[in-house]
């Protein structure tokens, strides 16, 4: 398992509430970031890709930079000063309707200027451009740029210019990934200490204080040769402590993340018993469609490691029954234990997602498993499965027709589904079965 660092960086910098994260959506023409009137709202570093004029770049979104005692900013702060370090281009935001340049801003441009780097001096809000703007020299930055984030004025032209400052040096490599992970979990669990350890760098900021993780932050790592994308995710409280504010954005962030990915990886504390929340995250994973492991983080802390583990295997299978095909790997993110099992099941998981299932080889596994156990009746109804084929990916999805679907019980859906895992090997992989009758009534299997 190895960090991927083959691809330049494009970094927006700024003090807080001057427009980056609305350029960043601008220059990805999506909503990928929050935007709030709040400062700070942006903490971690988030990274996009994005091809210009025929050149691929990961776009790089920045903490507000300025000075404060908070913990948190200044985690942030060190994240900023990373970001400097690693980019290859920089792009300095100000909010152009100012009329003075403040204390900060003035130090962020001696940093910028000393690392000597393509570097552009953006005006936002060019759309409400004041007549002098000569103030701005005195920043040092040669490179100028009128640009609207509201209204996309000078975005193509940014665009261009920040492509050929890009090292020509750099290798290309495809950056479409093998498999789009996403890690979920509440608040709290270690989804940001598992992000850091596998991209071996201080990615996303790690706190005690909940809800420090805002935007999605992606990592790109590659396992045996293939590109995989993983996202950190804000921690998901429980509904009715969710407003209408900053974090009731990042849920709709969250849920976009899980939308998209192949692979959806649920970290749980090994030190204490799964909550109603860590169960609704589960829920919101199969409801989705999507592959799923259970990471149990803190397995470092269980005593008696063996009598522990029996002991929290039946406690998982218990709390997560709902979704009893998905396998769990016991991890510690503090110390980076068993973080390459992690990463190899969700492999397996991944490649069983993608995988096309033969006709042939579903109606087997069907007509074996009916001889073994046939479909019990129901008063005068005997229902007959005749013909299986797979019909839909993510979730897997099989439709078996035969008679009488309607009568067919819980029990024998599930018998069936487990044969089907058995005989595919489909750990972590949803399932749905479809049952429909010769006259086209179908019937869905929960």
């Amino acid at each position: 398992m190895s960090k991927s660092t083959q691809i330049p960086v494009i970094a927006l910098v700024g003090v807080p509430n001057v427009g980056k994260s609305s350029l960043v959506n601008r220059l990805l023409g999506s909503r990928a970031t929050i935007i709030h009137d709040q400062s700070h709202t942006t903490r971690d570093i988030t990274r996009h890709i994005v091809e210009w004029e025929g050149r691929l770049a990961y776009l790089q979104d920045t903490p507000g930079f300025g000075n404060t005692k908070d913990t948190l900013t200044q985690a942030a702060q060190e994240q900023l000063a990373a970001s400097l370090k690693t980019a290859d281009v920089i792009l300095f935001v100000i909010d152009s309707t100012q009329s003075h340049i403040t204390e900060s801003e003035k130090k962020l441009a001696r940093t910028i200027r000393s690392l000597n780097k393509p570097t552009f001096l953006l005006l936002n809000k060019s759309d409400k451009l004041p007549t002098d703007t000569s103030h701005f020299k005195a920043l040092g930055i040669e490179n100028t740029l009128h640009v609207s984030a509201h209204h996309g004025e000078g975005i193509e032209e940014l665009k261009a210019l920040a492509a050929k400052s890009l090292p020509t040096t750099t290798t290309q490599t495809q950056l479409v990934p093998h498999l789009k992970i996403a890690i979920l979990g509440r608040p709290n669990v270690g989804k940001s200490s598992i992000i850091n350890k596998l991209g071996g760098e201080e990615a996303a900021i790690v706190s005690e204080i909940a809800g420090t993780t805002r935007d999605p932050v992606n990592i790109t790592i590659t396992q045996d040769g293939q590109q995989l994308l993983i996202t950190d995710t804000a921690g998901l409280r429980k509904p009715g402590k969710i407003g209408r504010d900053i974090e009731y954005f990042s849920l709709a962030r969250t849920r976009q993340v899980v939308d998209s990915a192949d692979v959806c990886v649920l970290v749980v504390d090994a030190t204490e018993a799964a909550t109603g929340q860590d169960q609704r995250i589960a829920g919101i994973i199969r409801e989705a469609g999507k592959g799923l492991v259970l990471a149990v983080n803190k397995s470092d802390e269980l005593t008696g490691e063996d009598r522990q583990s029996m002991r929290l295997e039946r406690r998982l299978q218990r709390e997560f029954e709902f979704v009893w095909w998905a396998p769990y790997v016991l991890i510690s993110a503090q110390t980076g234990k068993n973080l390459d099992k992690l990463i190899e099941q969700i492999c397996i998981v991944g490649e069983k997602t993608q995988q096309k299932l033969r006709t042939k080889d579903i109606n087997d596994a069907l007509q074996a498993a009916m001889s073994t156990q046939p479909p019990a009746a129901t008063g005068n109804l005997r229902p007959k499965l005749n013909y299986a084929t797979q019909t839909g990916s993510l979730p897997l999805e099989i439709t078996i027709y035969g008679t009488h679907p309607d009568s067919i019980h819980f029990s024998y859906r599930r018998y069936l589904e487990n044969k089907l895992r058995e005989k595919f090997d489909l750990q972590g992989v949803p399932i749905k079965l479809i049952f429909k009758s010769k006259y086209g009534h179908k019937l869905e299997n929960d």
